[in-house]
């Protein structure tokens, strides 16, 4: 299937003291992929079982379903929550034999396994203390340093709390001690001052910054800078902003240049009324593993390391993708060598492929079998198809598909769900060495046609079945002769026009 939604979760919902009926908004494909969790007044979480303390419905629906809560006892009160997240396998246990039928469904489900996965590990990391691309910090140290400005605000609003005590209590007590109660008062200020500048630090550390600027052009300009619509001025940190025109995006050094964080220059004439939207992020963070940079549609430094799920941009990840695709690049530059991925709203198409303007691309799938990888099927140039192979062959000219048994037999299997899915069902064309093969493993009938007709059938019992000619042959076959069939006799037309009856009807 496609998914259409990118919603992992929903909730939290919170309950009025009567309803025992809450939705979920999104696929699960068993009910044990829908993980429910329960939060008291205090905020303290639990992990509910299913059929003990909730049942779900609507398994299998894109649009989700409804879990009935709880299943005896009161109803959720107002205080508390429910939230609902699919929580798919973290195991995958498909294998597909090679040489194999290729079963869509089959292929399909892992896909959409890795999907869901890719959605339960985004949804985590949106709730992550992260720390921004082109700092050399740790999120540890951030967290500690966080940690240490709490506290010694805590300390030193204790500290106040206890001078200004201290300080009343002595004003009150004896007036001769009005200078002493005033000055401790005044360093009682001022640790509460320190202790709120310590605090805002803390809440400054953890924030990331993100801008949007719209510009609506009145027809001519080539560059972009100064106060939008909206009076806010531009600004942005180089390499780190996603420039859009009508919705479409642009590419950072080929469609437009942002290099002095001020103004943005090299974009084709704009025609009055295009509204351009730019974003600027102030940081990009990414959990801390590998080192290596990727790009995302020209965002440099929008992804660390391999892009995979443990990567996630500081901001939601629809601001980036969902407006057009993401780039591969490789070696040969990001706008002559890339594997592109791209999905058309619109029309509901999705496609991938490398592309290079400077030569011709082949797409390689593989797989590893026993720890070790190997290309299985590779899609070139010209559109030929080789499975089993890397480089298919050309028989003649247009487009082939080749399957390479290697020292093993090459074989294409057709089944369905009459046929069944053994190695000894459905169809099978066969090379065993030199010898080609053509076989019908069911219990039916081999029929041979042209122009939408059946000429001959060899039966399950052996007989074989040849149709009358449509065409009498007028001409002879020089190269040896022409047998058929004419009103029920089996005919012999030699090479020299001789014809002869060799069975009547």
């Amino acid at each position: 299937m496609s998914f259409s939604s990118e919603t992992t979760k929903t909730g939290p919902l919170s309950g009025d003291g009567t309803n025992t009926s809450f939705g979920y908004e999104f696929l699960v494909i068993a009910s044990s992929h829908l993980e429910v969790i329960h939060a008291d007044a205090d905020g303290i979480e639990t992990v509910l079982t299913e059929g003990t303390h909730y049942s779900v419905d609507s398994v299998g629906n894109s649009a989700g379903g409804t879990v009935t809560y709880p299943l005896s006892g009161s109803p959720l009160p107002a205080s508390e929550t429910l939230t609902f997240r699919r929580n798919p396998p973290w195991t995958q246990g498909a294998s597909f034999p090679l040489h194999g039928g290729y079963i869509g469904p089959n292929h399909e489900a892992v896909f959409d396994q890795i999907v869901m996965q890719v959605l339960y590990l985004r949804e985590e990391l949106s709730r992550a203390v992260k720390v921004g691309i082109s700092t050399t910090d740790l999120p540890d140290n951030l967290l500690n340093n966080i940690i240490q400005a709490v506290a010694d605000a805590n300390a030193h609003m204790v500290g106040a709390q206890t001078a200004q005590t201290a300080a009343e209590t002595a004003q009150a007590n004896a007036e001769t001690a009005q200078t002493g109660s005033e000055a401790a008062k005044a360093g009682s200020e001022a640790a509460r001052d320190l202790a709120q500048t310590y605090r805002d630090e803390a809440q400054t550390a953890a924030q990331n910054t993100y801008s949007v600027f719209k510009y609506t052009a009145t027809g001519g300009e080539t560059s972009l800078s100064g106060p939008d619509d909206n009076a806010n001025t531009l600004s942005y940190v180089p390499g780190v902003i996603i420039v859009e025109m009508n919705g479409a995006l642009l590419e950072d050094g080929v469609d437009f240049t942002a290099t002095n964080g001020t103004s943005i220059t090299g974009l084709a004439a704009l025609t009055a009324g295009d509204v351009v939207t730019i974003r600027a992020f102030g940081s990009f963070d990414v959990t801390d593993h590998e080192t290596k940079t990727s790009n995302v549609h020209g965002v440099q430094g929008a992804f660390v390391g391999t892009l995979n799920t443990q990567t996630l941009l500081n901001k939601t990840l629809e601001d980036i993708v969902l407006t057009g695709g993401v780039n591969i690049h490789g070696t040969g530059g990001h706008t002559t060598n890339r594997l592109a991925l791209t999905y058309n709203g619109a029309s509901g198409v999705g496609e991938i492929g490398p592309n290079s303007t400077g030569g011709s691309t082949k797409l390689i799938f593989g797989t590893s079998k026993t720890g070790s990888y190997q290309s299985r099927m590779a899609l070139d140039a010209d559109g030929s198809l080789g499975i089993g192979t890397t480089s298919p062959l050309k028989w003649s000219s247009g487009t082939n598909v080749e399957i390479n048994g290697g020292a093993s037999n090459a074989n294409l299997m057709l089944t369905n769900n009459a046929t069944g899915s053994g190695t000894n069902n459905g169809g099978l064309i066969q090379h065993d060495g030199a010898d080609l093969w053509l076989w019908n493993a069911e219990a039916g009938n081999l029929y041979l046609g042209t122009n939408s007709q059946i000429k001959a059938k060899i039966s399950a019992a052996g007989n074989f079945d040849v149709n009358n000619t449509t065409s009498v042959p007028a001409s002879n076959n020089t190269g040896g002769g022409t047998l058929y069939s004419s009103a029920g006799a089996l005919v012999w037309r030699g090479s020299s026009g001789t014809i002869t009856v060799l069975a009547n009807a």
